[in-house]
């Protein structure tokens, strides 16, 4: 695989980080706050762009993430207004003393770093709101840390060798977000009560023997992580937590549900998951009449109170891989359960009061063991999400065409053999999921899904698609692939405007139809493992496609319209049989990752693939694409719509540049001329009094083009005659007459004309023919075509006919352009 991501990594592990010189533009970026734009990244990390934000044209915020930076200037202090630095994921191992200057910052982003020391400078921000010291190997904290009085948010996640706070912490009265996890603290400072504004307190992982008592003195406190700190019981003092919403006490100990929880009757949101010992839910569990939410999975639940029905507000109940065999009725009876997973319960069967639940909208039962589907659950009318995927059933009831309300269906890898004609009825449906079943047929009804968006039927054995697929006109995705037997896709797929991924692979597709070139809106598209072998020119027409997957599809060749998917980034075109690199992928200026592995690639093609995409697509624009010079004076530019003619040229497949003076001129017009004139094949010169006697321009681009044998095509101004082009050599015969009044039909024209003059040069140099340019002709001609595959036999058969008709084309009396034309007339009359 070819990948432009890979190329840049390889880059990046060669370069030096940046250092001080490299980032000189942080002096002077004041003077650029007007332009109000983004900072291009010249370094090639993993951020596009370094970025800033203005505001009054002073910059007051500064992103430098992943920019490989070891030290900031100090003119980091000249930005005075600044209000957010974030320097995430670099190699900084201090701050400069300038730093004390940036008196209106709010926010400090400096984790991912090698800061070891806290740079005690940064106490002196005081102003400072929000400081990030994520992974950033800090070791400790001083006391002068208690300076930042209006910190409201501090992240020291990660620092796995901090092992205290200060006691100055206690200062910091505003502070309302503190992160200190997965770092070794087993004691908080007596100071940490003093935290009366802490609302969300994080100390995940790391064993800790007991909750410190300092936690439960912190009145304001509404969430609470404990997850992973292994605590085996909960002081009763957790209930003077009388604001506390969230607790998460996964991956602990309990022996048993915490009693002390009793009392917490504030709180909404438990997650008690992944406990290391069997429990039982206790009778009181019914006190906590606020619960919302509780989370109990990867826990061993042995008992479920009859109390539990009484939990009116009780909305999700997780439940995965927390009980064995069958739904406990209790359950059943929750009255306001809103959201329910029982996902990965060995559940065998479905009881009949499944039908029962009041208000459920999600519903989870993937992963079990369920043979049947009870009809019951086509009263569950509330339904907006079901999934029960990966159990044994071959069918489901027909009462699913009840569940009006259901907005997704996953039924991925069961055993079903038919749907119901009932699923047509689901009209609110937006994903229906029949991943690997055992389907060979989809009802007709499935047209009948007005708000489908995702419909995947792959892994079936699936002889054909319903005509009323058609019909599903808000598709957006459709997964037709891996079916292996699929032999045709209806040409109503070609209604489905609005689908953006289309996955045919792994069927037995020799044709496609022709309506796919309707899908204008198609971003990705696979037809891998098909016997297409060949595809169709209206591909080329897909042009909002960025991803085409084309591996195993037996081509040899790739239409000249594939060069119209200007947005396509992923190309694969492995296993196949290419032998040449096909040049009509010259125009996938965008593409990042291209595949080629496994083809029959002949040793030129093997030696351009291993220098990677630039030098593909370089090497296929030199074989495919022209450049054109179109040489006029400034005071005809308008008159002949110079700019107009250019942009209509770039966008024709035969043709790369059209470069012309205004456009392109960036410094000395001569250099200019000198350079680009030589880089065409051919020049259009656009004739007028003025640029025919009175531009030495002109004179001197019409000199390059004669120079370096670049044919010349004069177009005729309404002011020169033919006479006066001829008094500089220039052919009528060649020529064309401008048409200002019929401009679009006179562009066309002139277009065909070059189409067929690059058409006639690629034919005669695939068979062979050299074409000497200091000679301006071919060198031994009738010869080489007498060689060819194309037109051999005709030639030797008629060799002294073809002989005169060389002769009479003498290189001294004719152009270039009409040498070509006429022989490949003369030879298309013979064509084998």
């Amino acid at each position: 695989m070819i990948s432009a991501n890979d190329r840049r990594m390889s880059k990046m592990i060669k370069s030096e980080p940046l250092k001080k010189e490299d980032l000189a533009f942080l002096e002077g970026i004041e003077r650029l706050a007007r332009f109000n734009r983004p900072i291009p990244n010249k370094n090639e990390t993993k951020a596009d762009f370094y970025f800033y934000e203005v505001e009054n044209n002073e910059i007051i915020t500064l992103n430098l993430d992943k920019a490989r930076i070891t030290n900031l200037p100090d003119s980091i202090g000249n930005l005075i207004s600044l209000k957010t630095l974030s320097l995430a994921g670099n190699m900084i191992t201090n701050v400069p003393e300038s730093i004390k200057n940036l008196k209106s910052l709010r926010t400090l982003i400096l984790s991912y770093n090698e800061l070891r020391t806290f740079p005690e400078i940064i106490t002196q921000l005081v102003s400072l709101e929000k400081l990030e010291l994520e992974k950033a190997r800090i070791s400790s904290l001083p006391e002068s840390f208690g300076n930042l009085t209006q910190l409201k948010q501090l992240n020291l996640y990660g620092n796995e060798v901090l092992k205290s706070l200060p006691e100055s912490i206690g200062n910091l009265r505003s502070l309302r977000e503190l992160n200190i996890g997965r770092n070794p603290i087993n004691k908080l400072p007596s100071s940490f009560k003093q935290l009366t504004s802490l609302e969300k307190l994080k100390r995940e992982g790391y064993g800790l023997p007991e909750l410190p008592e300092e936690i439960s003195l912190l009145k304001s406190l509404k969430e609470l992580y404990l997850d992973g700190v292994m605590l085996q019981n909960l002081p009763k003092s957790i209930a003077n937590l009388t604001s506390l919403v969230l607790l998460d006490l996964g991956r602990c100990n309990f022996s048993a549900f915490p009693e002390s929880l009793r009392n917490c009757v504030n709180l909404k949101k438990l997650i008690f998951t992944s406990n290391q010992q069997s429990i039982e839910l206790p009778e009181w569990i019914s006190d906590l009449k606020s619960l919302e939410t509780l989370i109990l999975a990867s826990t061993k639940i042995t008992k479920f109170p009859s109390s539990l029905k009484k939990m009116i507000s009780l909305k999700e109940l997780n439940l995965e891989s927390s009980i064995r065999e069958s739904i406990p009725e209790v359950i059943i009876q929750l009255p306001n359960l809103e959201k329910l997973n029982l996902k990965s319960d060995g559940l065998e069967s479905l009881p009949e009061s499944i039908g029962n639940f009041k208000s459920i909208k999600e519903l989870d039962l993937s992963n079990n063991r369920l043979e049947n589907i009870h009809k019951a659950i086509g009263k569950l009318t509330t339904l907006e999400i079901l999934n029960i995927e990966a159990n044994r059933f071959k069918e489901f009831p027909e009462t699913v065409g009840n569940l009006l309300n259901l907005k997704e269906l996953n039924l991925r890898n069961n055993y079903l053999i038919t749907l119901p004609e009932s699923i047509g009825r689901m009209k609110s449906l937006k994903k229906l999921i029949l991943h690997s079943n055992k389907l060979t047929s989809v009802p007709e009804s499935i047209g009948t899904l007005a708000s489908l968006q995702k419909l995947d039927l792959g892994g079936h054995k699936l002889t054909s698609i319903p005509t009323s697929i058609g019909n599903l006109s808000t598709l957006r995705e459709l997964d037709l692939g891996g079916a292996y037997t699929l032999e045709t896709i209806p040409e109503s797929i070609g209604n489905l405007i609005s689908l953006e991924s289309l996955d045919l692979s792994e069927n037995k597709l020799h044709k496609l139809p022709d309506s796919l070139k309707n899908l204008i809106n198609l971003k990705v598209l696979s037809l891998s493992a098909n016997p297409i072998g060949a595809l169709p020119d209206g591909i080329g027409d897909l042009k909002s496609l960025n991803t085409l997957s084309l591996v195993k599809n037996n081509l040899t060749t790739l239409p000249e319209s594939i060069g119209n998917l200007i947005h396509l980034t992923y190309l694969t075109l492995a296993s196949n049989e290419f032998n040449t690199i096909p040049i009509s992928i010259w125009r996938l200026k965008n593409l990042t990752d291209l595949i080629l592995d496994q083809n029959p690639w002949d040793e030129a093609s093997k030696k351009i693939i291993e220098k990677g995409i630039p030098e593909i697509l370089k090497y296929c624009r030199k074989h495919a694409a022209m450049n054109i010079f179109l040489s006029h004076t400034v005071a005809d530019f308008d008159y002949f719509k110079i700019a107009a003619l250019s942009d209509y040229f770039e966008q024709q497949n035969v043709i790369d540049k059209a470069y012309y003076c205004e456009e392109d001129l960036t410094g000395n017009i001569d250099q200019f001329m000198n350079d680009r004139v030589p880089d065409s094949q051919l020049l259009l010169f656009f004739a007028s009094q003025k640029s025919v006697f009175n531009s030495v321009d002109c004179a001197h681009e019409l000199a390059l083009a004669k120079q370096h044998n670049i044919q010349i095509i004069p177009v005729k101004g309404a002011d020169v005659s033919w006479g006066d082009l001829e008094k500089i050599n220039l052919s009528r015969q060649l020529g064309f007459e401008y048409d200002d009044k019929d401009f679009d039909g006179f562009k066309e024209k002139l277009f065909k004309y070059i189409k067929k003059f690059k058409e006639t040069v690629d034919l005669f140099e695939a068979e062979g023919a050299k074409y000497d340019r200091q000679k301006f002709g071919f060198k031994n001609s009738l010869e080489n075509f007498a060689e060819s595959d194309i037109f051999g036999k005709a030639i030797k058969e008629h060799y002294a006919e073809f002989q005169t008709a060389f002769d009479e084309l003498s290189y001294n009396r004719i152009s270039l352009l009409e040498y070509y034309l006429k022989i490949a007339g003369i030879l298309s009359k013979y064509k084998s």
